[in-house]
């Protein structure tokens, strides 16, 4: 056996690499079976930040949903359960963009249910005995926190008619069908209550017809913490809800009121049932009308284990090196002996297991968050810390500690490690003992880490989690000073080394911690931290837009009194107290917390002469156009900071949409052949016209042997058809630009250079001298032709279009140029009248090199040759310059940015990744190619980075 080396702590070397923390990983959640087929589901994340449907197959797994969809939706901001499984096994969910789809899992059709671009929808629940689907219904006709209206629907998955049935709550969480569809159950709460007290459950009866009857309160009357009501599949109803200190699980018999405890001896401090922000836990999971698998949580760790309701006896069935932690919607019920459940253990990454609960309990792994594997030999296992406190109040505190462990290293006798305390957000979340491969990353180099789980913290019962109410950055952040004082003066870690650091909340947190209790922490990272309560209260969205009151307003207090108390403990107005070297980082395009809380807060620090450094992380920066805005969305829609740097003093188009301008790139949209393009413009509830009989300055068209190939023709060699238009194609960009967090595009932008130098940044330089800096760059390739666009408004209107085919209208498209396409862009309802030209080729480039005279009597002439006749056509009123490309089919290659960016817009070339129209061949979907390539971008990027909060942690 080797001898270890001796090295300080914090000096050790160690196979954890900052790079295989931030690998691509996989997020699964939503496990659901049909329970009369047996047939299972899960979800799981794309490469490129998308959420797709996944079958669980005898031998494997199988993808059913088609690349161009993402299940996903945003309702409460926070999102909910994505989908549900109908009787026949087809799959309802909500798609990106807040549409409701349905698909085939044997087919892979899908076929859109509803939608409208101010409704969300989330947690369906299939009604097995008729085609009624429940789901949580969200309005934003007026996007306000007091606007916004909440409902529970019924959709019919025949006939697609919605109807409302619950709209007199603020809000409805979990609705569900009774397995005989006869009743449901759902959650509700008023403002100005939250659900950790005030959810309560109802049920009614169901009829056929879409209406419900027979209301009834069953829990929550008297402020009981109801959560998670689920029906089992003997039609008994369970839930959660606290007696004494902690949430117990419940049942209601099939016809009968009373109320049943599910005993389980032994485990009196076991938290069961999760209510969170997050709409849709699924924590346990009845089996049969005896049996239960559930996964309650003590002092922040999860137990799974199986409960014998006959009998009132339990055991465990999961152990702590793969399930000790299991949050939010991680249970479904496989069989009467099975059950699905995905968590993460002490020493193993998160992944989907099926536990069959007879006999021995045998645990299958099927499907892992990671095809990497973990370095366990370097795993420090966790220790569950509880402290209690020398302050007042007196109060025990829980965390779990890291000490450091590396096989190949240890530390001078007589040395203590460094410290890192972590502050979880929320800020009533808790962090479990699951691995976090960024938490052995420092315990491997030989830092100790606590996770501390202050008073707030849920999972620790309802008095721990009630000591926030009144109390946030006092009591929190005494509890950070209570367990670092704690661990250096039991002699467990170095005194005088102790720094702090977290998230959102978390960084709040941090602030707090360094002002109330400068001279404890040597140091603080604060990430996306609040330090103005009062603004962060005033930008909050609905479903935590009475958050604060009960967070900074104690019983008794009065409302008038929350602004002096917000100043009072907002940090951005005690940085004067704040000693120890901070570090902010924040993301430029943060929704949640914005970056002007950061940047306020690193001034009043420098001028009170602290020791500070901001850094402001846009992850990427994007080149705009309609495939770069698609990429920014799909990248700040997965929570990575990005911005847009756009050359023009407009978004997104070359083309101004005014009069006697032309209308490119090619806006046609049809259902079948162009879906993105047809989800975006419905979903944005943009107008289109129909195009296939149209007025035109061409008189006629005649067909010719020599370099003419009808449009139409084109589509049909490749199986597709276009017959519709968006009216103005500048809608689409200007729309999806407003999906953007503020301030994300900068116009007038050019850029000019791009230096990938060394190390892990990119510096971008525009033509104005501006500099930016970032981890990565996608570059929107234009497309690589010269335009020539012709127009006016005549008053003979010409004849129309030329139809070929009643699907398609005719377009002539050249093979030898200099014209390479044309194609008619008239826009009949405003009176004018276009031809499009785009000219490629060597010829093409000759031409742009002709003077005017020149080059408009060469147009002309291969306009004769291809038209038998023409209106006259006036000089061009628009020109682009051609660009330094080359075209090839798949690549675009560019040069004079300072260094060799790209070979082809398909791969990334290190730290620069391409979007544009060269990712597609097909000439018939521009708008297609263009979202679609976004789209892949992006992938590319969320690939190898993660969201937010993890890679800049990583950072550290």
């Amino acid at each position: 056996m080797a001898s270890k080396k001796t090295a300080p702590y914090g000096d050790w070397e160690s196979p954890i690499s900052v790079d295989s923390i931030v690998s691509k990983t996989r997020s699964l959640s939503a496990p659901r079976a049909n329970l009369k087929s047996g047939r299972a589901f899960y979800t799981e994340s794309r490469e490129d930040g998308s959420t797709t449907i996944v079958e669980i197959l005898k031998d494997g797994r199988r993808e059913i949903l088609p690349s161009e969809y993402s299940a996903k939706n945003t309702v409460y901001e926070y999102g909910g359960s994505p989908y549900a499984v109908l009787p026949d096994d087809r799959i309802i969910f909500s798609n990106k963009g807040d549409t409701v789809h349905i698909v085939s899992p044997d087919t892979k059709e899908v076929s859109k249910l509803t939608g409208d671009p101010k409704l969300r929808y989330s947690n369906f629940e299939a009604n097995l005995k008729s085609p009624w689907v429940l789901a949580t219904q969200e309005d934003h006709e007026h996007d306000t926190p007091n606007g916004v209206r909440n409902y529970i629907v019924a959709i019919n998955t025949e006939t697609a008619e919605v109807k409302r049935i619950l709209d007199t709550a603020d809000f409805y969480y979990e609705p569900s069908f009774s397995p005989d569809g006869s009743k449901l159950a759902w959650l509700e709460w008023n403002h100005p209550e939250l659900p950790f007290d005030a959810a309560r459950l109802y049920t009614a009866t169901w009829n056929d017809k879409g209406s419900i009857s027979d209301v009834r309160l069953i829990a929550g009357k008297d402020r009981e913490g109801v959560a998670e009501p689920r029906w089992g599949p003997d039609g008994s109803l369970f839930f959660g809800k606290e007696i004494g200190e902690y949430r117990r699980l419940f049942r209601i018999l099939p016809g009968s009121d009373e109320q049943h405890e599910v005993k389980v001896d032994d485990l009196d401090n076991a938290e069961f049932g999760g209510l969170r922000w997050f709409q849709g836990c699924h924590t346990y999971a009845p089996l049969s009308d005896r049996h239960l698998v559930a996964a309650p949580v003590i002092l922040g760790q999860t137990r799974v284990i199986v409960i014998d309701m006959e009998s009132n006896s339990w055991k465990d069935i999961g152990d702590a090196e793969r399930l000790s932690e299991v949050t939010l919607d991680a249970v479904a019920r496989l069989s009467d002996t099975s059950v699905l459940i995905i968590g993460a253990g002490e020493t193993s990454g998160k992944a989907l297991y099926r536990i069959d609960v007879e006999g021995t309990s045998q645990i299958t792994q099927l499907r892992g968050s990671t095809d990497d594997g973990f370095p366990t030999d370097f795993c420090s296992n966790p220790i569950l810390k509880s402290i209690r406190s020398k302050g007042q109040p007196q109060r025990e505190i829980h965390g779990f500690l890291w000490l450091p462990h590396n096989p190949n290293f240890q530390a001078p006798e007589g040395h203590l490690p460094p410290l890192i305390m972590t502050s979880h957000g929320g800020p009533t979340s808790y962090t479990g003992p699951g691995l976090n491969p960024r938490t052995q990353y420092f315990t491997s180099r030989g830092y100790a880490v606590l996770a501390f789980n202050y008073k707030g913290s849920c999972a620790h019962g309802q008095a721990y989690r009630n000591a926030l109410w009144g109390n946030w950055g006092l009591v929190d952040s005494d509890d950070a000073a209570e367990f670092a004082d704690n661990l250096t003066e039991s002699g467990q870690v170095k005194t005088g080394g102790v720094g702090i650091t977290g998230v959102s909340a978390g960084g709040y947190n941090t602030l707090r911690s360094l002002t109330r209790h400068a001279k404890t922490f040597a140091g603080g990272v604060c990430l996306s931290g609040v330090s103005d309560i009062k603004r962060l209260d005033d930008s909050t969205h609905k479903l935590e837009s009475d958050y604060t009151d009960h967070l900074v307003l104690a019983p008794g207090v009065e409302k008038s009194e929350k602004e002096k108390i917000c100043c009072e403990r907002s940090p951005l107005f005690e940085a004067q107290k704040i000693t120890a070297p901070l570090l902010l980082l924040h993301g430029g395009s943060d929704k949640i917390t914005p970056l002007d809380q950061a940047e306020e807060m690193a001034n009043a620090i420098k001028k009170a002469g602290g020791e500070v450094e901001l850094i402001v992380v846009p992850e990427e920066v994007v080149g705009a156009s309609l495939s770069g805005l698609q990429a920014a969305h799909d990248l700040q829609q997965a929570g990575v900071s990005c911005i847009v740097l756009e050359a023009r003093n407009r978004v997104g188009s070359s083309f101004n949409n005014g009069f006697r301008a032309a209308q490119y790139p090619r806006v046609w949209v049809d259902p079948a052949q162009h879906p993105l393009t047809w989800s975006l413009v419905n979903d944005l509830g943009l107008e289109m016209v129909e195009e296939s009989r149209g007025k035109s300055i061409i008189q006629g068209f005649e067909e010719h042997d020599r370099d003419n190939l009808p449009m139409d023709e084109t589509n049909r060699q490749s199986s597709g058809t276009a017959y519709m238009r968006v009216k103005r194609p500048q809608d689409l960009r200007e729309a999806l630009a407003r999906f953007l967090s503020p301030g994300s595009i900068l116009f007038s932008k050019s850029v000019c250079n791009v230096d990938q130098g060394s190390g892990s940044k990119c510096v971008l330089t525009t033509t104005d001298g501006d500099t930016f800096e970032c981890s990565r760059v996608i570059m929107a390739v234009p497309s690589p032709t010269g335009h020539a666009d012709f127009g006016t408004a005549i008053e003979e209107p010409g004849q129309w279009v030329q139809v070929y085919e009643p699907s398609s209208f005719c377009v002539k498209t050249s093979i030898h140029g200099p014209i390479w396409e044309t194609y008619d862009t008239s826009n009949d309802e405003d009176g004018v009248y276009a031809l499009t030209c785009i000219i490629a080729g060597e010829s093409g480039h000759e031409l742009w090199n002709k003077d005017l005279i020149e080059r408009r009597e060469a147009i002309l002439a291969h306009l004769r040759d291809v038209f038998s006749m023409f209106t006259a056509i006036p000089d061009p009123i628009l020109r682009l310059e051609p660009q330094n490309t080359l075209r090839t089919r798949w690549a675009s290659n560019i040069e004079g940015l300072g260094v060799l960016v790209g070979t082809g817009d398909q791969e990334a070339n290190s730290r620069v990744h391409f979007a544009g129209f060269e990712a597609d061949d097909l000439l018939k979907a521009r708008l297609e190619v263009a979202l679609s390539s976004g789209s892949r971008a992006a992938g590319g990027i969320l690939a190898v980075t993660v969201p937010k909060e993890e890679l800049l942690l990583a950072k550290l």
